[in-house]
């Protein structure tokens, strides 16, 4: 039996909490509410537990390791620094096959037991709280044990589905068993293929990177990309809804190369004229966008069916090799690189996609895997080119955001139907497309864009109806200064979509309304009002980003101009050194603390030449969440 001030709190969570944002798909009809009220706070909740001492001395010790091992090589290089692309392999390699040897300097650095001390020190410094959090989290965990089920978020951000087990194996083997797409493997075929893309991988780094410490991208331990579905619950369905497919390749064998082959298609992907990088880019292009007054136009809007699925290997190879040729000498690139190691990373990250579900191997034989890193580059590319010469020369304005078409058609002199122009505009040999057509309204991205009397374009919000858009709750185990920056962070998306005052002040209030549901303190989004209310839509507008202010100085320097706005860099210090701790709002400036450990404990070397390299280590501390729901009911 809880305390009745727990009871109270309890009772509080659950008249906030349960909501339609769970989709019970089970043979399950009796859940009970402690498990909907942990799952109604949200999949990013985190239960405010004790901290785990064991993890928080790991996270240390990787902490003195790192340290250790910057001011190890800062005191043996000659230059004291390095090249752009030593740091861009270094954070490849790391994020692929992280060292873990330790530094020789440890115990110079930091002396003996320093972890322990640490945590200990931490420890003490704890305060005992409520329980109730850690309740909750036990009846998730049982009732997750009782029963064969599986809980995952929908597609769309459609709520939570809790689900029959065998219902999700069956769903994921339709998909796996379409033979247009995928095969079966067996191991030995994954293990001489793995041997292989890492003797290509690795003759590649080796004469790619020459003289290059830090050049060995491969991961030691590889397996198959995991193989998972996001129900579409926003699509009919009878018995149990369609999947998303997803294939997590963290440790695939190519993960590597995906990274460095994505840093070199990325700046490319800038010359792509039609692109749009994001809502904010759109609204500056459609706010500079004048119709005649006296002509006749529609809106349209188009969807490119499964393009992951539907481009082909061999021609995404082949555009992106085109359009680096094009592009190669008015580009930057992080690395030097010829035409033919571009294409030996291409085949590198697209012809070895395995993935693994339930201990059965298969390969991808058609069209880019969702998750390899380098896809959406390679897919705004190819699309890019594929898509060039569809638009017909009545269209005065076109956009697409990766597999979303935008545009819109002076139809005044059309003398077919909207939908047989748009039919006979929207063909190609193997993209499939569905589209709507409006004189008035389309909704694409998160806008509203409607077409007035007079031709002018206003804009608004636009919510999907299945999007519960579930804050992060209040009580959540997250940094405090994020919880109160939150509500003002998305009001200033209100504010810039908004371009009429009234709808700006009716969205803002009802995006309040969610927050106070979400549990936060009224003085917190009243703080938010004000300092909203004090802005101006203009100052949002423009162009703040290096990445759309490049995009714009290519294609819209006109525009850019009429904006004057100025950019000034911001580049990360490479001497920071981040210590990634799991947080908790049991210590009170845990940051502060564990920063001054580290310093205090750096301060007391004595030698002059180390003391020259501690000087330029500046210790930072960033957060990962120890105990979110999503690590509860992953499976």
């Amino acid at each position: 039996m809880l305390p009745k001030n727990e009871q109270k709190l309890l009772y509080k969570l659950y008249k906030n909490c349960i909501s339609n944002n769970l989709h019970n798909l089970s043979d399950i009809h009796i859940i009970p509410p402690s498990v909907k009220i942990a799952l109604s706070l949200g999949y990013k909740f985190s239960f405010s537990d004790q901290p785990n001492m064991n993890d928080m001395e790991k996270c240390i010790h990787e902490g003195m390791r790192k340290i250790a091992w910057k001011i190890f090589f800062n005191l043996h290089d000659n230059d004291n620094s390095m090249s752009e692309s030593d740091l861009l392999i270094h954070k490849i390699k790391k994020s692929v096959c992280p060292s873990k040897i330790s530094c020789p300097l440890e115990k110079v650095l930091f002396g003996e037991q320093f972890p322990k001390k640490c945590t200990s020190f931490i420890k003490s410094k704890c305060k005992k709280g409520s329980i109730l959090h850690a309740y909750l989290k036990s009846d998730l965990e049982s009732f997750m044990s009782k029963h064969d089920i599986i809980i995952k978020p929908s597609d769309k951000n459609a709520g939570l589905c809790i689900m029959n087990f065998s219902d999700y194996a069956s769903e994921i083997r339709k998909q796996l068993n379409d033979i247009n797409t995928y095969r079966p493997a067996t191991k030995s075929e994954y293990e001489i293929k793995t041997l292989e893309c890492r003797d290509k991988s690795n003759y590649m780094c080796n004469t790619l990177f020459q003289n290059k410490r830090l050049k060995r991208i491969v991961p030691l331990k590889a397996k198959p990309a995991k193989f998972y579905i996001l129900p579409k619950m926003h699509k009919p369905f009878t018995n149990f809804p369609n999947g998303r497919p997803i294939s997590s390749t963290l440790n695939a064998i190519n993960r590597g190369i995906s990274m460095l082959l994505d840093k070199i298609l990325q700046p490319l992907s800038l010359h792509i004229g039609n692109l749009i990088l994001d809502s904010p880019h759109l609204l500056l292009l459609l706010q500079n966008l004048k119709l005649d007054p006296t002509k006749k136009y529609i809106l349209i809007t188009a969807d490119i069916n499964s393009m992951y699925l539907e481009l082909p290997l061999n021609v995404c190879k082949k555009n992106c090799l085109a359009f680096y040729e094009k592009f190669k000498n008015v580009t930057q690139f992080p690395i030097a690189i010829s035409n033919v190691k571009l294409k030996q990373l291409l085949d590198l990250s697209l012809d070895y996609s395995f993935l693994e579900f339930e201990d059965e191997l298969f390969y991808q034989t058609k069209g880019i895997q969702m998750g390899n890193c380098a896809s959406v580059s390679i897919a705004n590319i190819t699309a890019g080119v594929e898509l060039e010469g569809i638009w017909k020369e009545e269209i005065v304005f076109n956009g697409r955001f990766i597999d979303d078409l935008i545009a819109i058609a002076d139809v005044t002199n059309v003398t077919t139907s909207y939908k047989q122009f748009v039919e006979n505009m929207l063909q190609h040999n193997f993209l499939k497309f569905t589209f709507d057509i409006s004189e008035h309204s389309v909704n694409f991205l998160d806008m509203t864009i409607q077409l007035n009397n007079d031709n002018s374009i206003t804009t608004t919000i636009y919510q999907k109806p299945m999007n519960k858009h579930e804050f992060v709750h209040y009580n959540s185990n997250h940094p405090r200064h994020l919880l109160k920056s939150l509500p003002y962070s998305c009001g200033l998306r209100i504010k810039r979509t908004c371009s009429d005052e009234q709808v700006q002040r009716l969205e803002l209030k009802k995006l309040m309304s969610k927050f106070m549901n979400r549990g936060y303190p009224t003085n917190i989004l009243d703080n938010a009002m004000v300092k909203l209310e004090a802005i101006n839509r203009a100052d949002l507008l423009r162009p703040k980003s290096s990445l759309l202010i490049n995009f714009l100085s290519l294609h819209n320097t006109d525009l850019l101009r009429s904006q004057n706005c100025i950019y000034v860099e911001r580049k990360n210090n490479p001497h920071n050194t981040y210590i990634t701790i799991p947080f908790t709002n049991r210590v009170k400036s845990l940051s502060r603390l564990i920063v001054d450990l580290f310093i205090k404990s750096l301060n007391k070397c004595s030698s002059e030449a180390l003391k020259k390299c501690i000087v330029d280590v500046n210790v930072k501390v960033a957060f990962s969440v120890p105990n979110a729901i999503r690590k509860c009911i992953d499976r």
